[in-house]
């Protein structure tokens, strides 16, 4: 991986690199011009002073011309200078050379320096020479009388001294250039660590923080845009602790108030998986611990018309009721309302399902209604005796006695019926409503026990009656009449459905922290079919043996609900044709009695 220390060191290197060549060569160039230049303008010099002494020997040019004399003249001149002398005619012929045989020798007046020589009196040119075999610089130089030119006089130097002075500059330049490269890449190696040492800091803090450690800050000293930098990542680090904090705190909220809830809550996607089921809706549905998520709704509620009704909210955006009635983990009747859940970027939305349990309110309805139709029907048998006899009482003409005692007879008793069945009917409604005010006192058992006995006596004597008391029985708190009553209404059913003869037992004993007071027969029993129901207000198991016996259907009812008002539960233990128990189980410690 490239870091930016190794990209920085590798910049700072190239352009170093590329300083020092630019630089080296520059130099090179400069000098060699300097060097040429002055070269130059030496030997122009050199070439003017010999150009006049050679003079003479142009004017006697062509008539009087001694080429021998001239080469002779010409060599001892070059010796003298150093240099290489030509001297040319006007017409470009080559009338001497120092180094070479003239008459060998091309035409000379298309040489670039002598062109030049031509046109400003003096030229130079730099070239390799083919005669010589090297690189060499011409200077040529005019040569005129008063009126016109009468040749012209070329040095020639060669620059291979020259060359190998640059040669040597060039590797004194290189040299320099390194070490100066090296010290400075030296230096420049720290320099880019010092300047990512700080980024590589904010990288791991930025690294840190993406994976969710936002407690951590970098700590650089730095004020410039670094520091900037820096400040701006702790910033931002901090700006997300805190919104995650807020986000955890609304995300616990939510969960408390999803668990709290005592309706369901699911949350479906677009496509029907599951997202979040609360508590209450995992326990209407019968749902495993984190085992729903992700499954479809067709796989948690196995109903048709809801999933239709859930796609018809997510793909329409209204809103949407439905009941559902289902038979596991137990028969419910359920109301799910079913609402979008708006995201504008979204071509459908998620569904929001909050199902309500209104099985105990069916329930309520359901009983509600066959109360009224009880009691409508239980009232209607006595006030119908009543009626029927009292207007034969009133509309037939007789005057037999003993005809008009018996019908009273019967009158009085569906009236004293009708008047135990209100009488019962307000004891319940009273008990249920929580008005009645229930006593909190310590309840002598004995004493209950011998006051039922007491006020059942005479019928009781025709019964095998059998007392099984605990020693120093502990007494629970409550209200003793309600007890009395409950234990009343026990033992006269006890009566009601055992034959004369037939054994009942009344017994109480200390068990688990309660105490438990039951009543045993050995009547006709209750079938196993009704014994779930035998607690419900007018459920008769023989409706017409009760009514022979003149019961009104509430006995059990309201034994029940004194129970549940002392905090205490019922147990019912029945074999039809062997009898029957039936325990009030009471706590010996009980909370407030409500």
């Amino acid at each position: 991986m490239k870091t930016i220390r190794r990209k920085l060191f590798l910049t700072y290197a190239g352009l170093l690199f590329l300083t020092v060549l630019l630089l080296g060569m520059g130099l090179t160039w400069f000098l060699r011009g300097f060097y040429v230049e002055t070269i130059q303008r030496r030997v122009t010099e050199e070439a003017r002073l010999v150009g006049e002494l050679l003079k003479p020997v142009l004017n006697d040019y062509p008539e009087n011309f001694e080429r021998a004399q001239t080469d002779s003249y010409i060599e001892y001149l070059g010796q003298q200078t150093s240099a290489r002398i030509t001297v040319i005619a006007p017409d470009g012929l080559v009338l001497g050379d120092s180094a070479e045989m003239a008459q060998q020798m091309d035409n000379h007046l298309t040489r670039v320096e002598i062109r030049k020589a031509q046109q400003n009196g003096v030229g130079s040119s730099i070239r390799y020479s083919q005669t010589i075999g090297e690189e060499m610089l011409y200077t040529a130089v005019s040569l005129t009388d008063e009126r016109h030119i009468i040749g012209y006089l070329r040095l020639a130097l060669p620059l291979a001294q020259l060359n190998m002075a640059l040669v040597r500059l060039r590797y004194g330049l290189l040299a320099t250039s390194l070490l100066v490269l090296l010290f400075t890449l030296g230096l420049s190696f720290p320099l880019s660590t010092s300047l990512t040492r700080p980024l590589q800091e904010i990288a791991a803090v930025a690294k840190k923080v993406s994976q969710g450690e936002l407690e951590s800050r970098i700590r650089v000293g730095n004020e410039d845009e670094i520091g900037t930098l820096a400040d701006a990542v702790n910033r931002m680090a901090e700006s997300l602790q805190g919104q995650l904090q807020v986000v955890r705190e609304g995300k616990h909220q939510l969960e408390a108030i999803l668990a709290t809830m005592v309706e369901g809550i699911i949350v479906f996607s677009d496509d029907g998986r599951a997202l979040i089921v609360n508590p209450a809706a995992a326990q209407m549905l019968g749902l495993e611990e984190d085992g729903w998520h992700g499954k479809y709704d067709l796989e948690l509620i196995r109903n048709k018309a809801l999933h239709d009704k859930m796609r018809a909210v997510s793909l329409d955006r209204i809103y949407q009721s439905h009941e559902l009635h289902i038979t596991f983990p137990e028969k419910r009747v359920l109301i799910v309302n079913l609402a979008p859940i708006r995201a504008k970027q979204m071509e459908h939305a998620d569904v929001l399902a909050v199902f309500h349990d209104i099985t105990r309110l069916r329930k309520l309805e359901d009983i509600r209604s066959d109360f009224v139709a009880n009691v409508s029907h239980e009232l209607r048998t006595p006030l119908t005796a009543i009626r029927g006899f009292a207007e034969t009482l009133v509309h037939d003409d007789f005057n037999d006695a003993e005809t008009t005692h018996r019908f009273a007879k019967i009158i009085y008793r569906e009236a004293q019926r009708l008047h135990t069945l209100i009488e019962d009917i307000l004891t319940l409604a009273q008990i249920e409503s929580g008005k009645t005010k229930i006593a909190d006192i310590p309840i002598n058992l004995e004493n209950v026990i011998q006051d039922v006995v007491d006020r059942l006596d005479q019928r009781l004597q025709e019964y095998q009656l059998k007392l099984d008391l605990a020693p120093q029985l502990p007494q629970p708190r409550g209200d003793d009449r309600l007890l009395t009553q409950a234990l009343y209404n026990l033992l006269d059913n006890a009566l009601k459905y055992t034959q004369p003869g037939g054994t009942i037992t009344i017994g109480v004993h200390p068990q688990d922290e309660m105490i438990r007071l039951q009543v045993a027969d050995s009547g006709i029993g209750i079938p196993l079919v009704a014994q779930e129901r035998i607690f419900e207000r007018f459920y008769r198991v023989d409706r017409a043996r009760s009514r022979r016996l003149g019961g009104t259907g509430l006995g059990l009812a309201i034994v029940k609900h004194i129970v549940e008002a002392h905090n205490g539960r019922l147990d019912l233990e029945s074999e039809e044709g062997v009898g029957t128990t039936i325990s009030i189980f009471l706590p010996l410690n009980p909370k407030q009695v409500d």
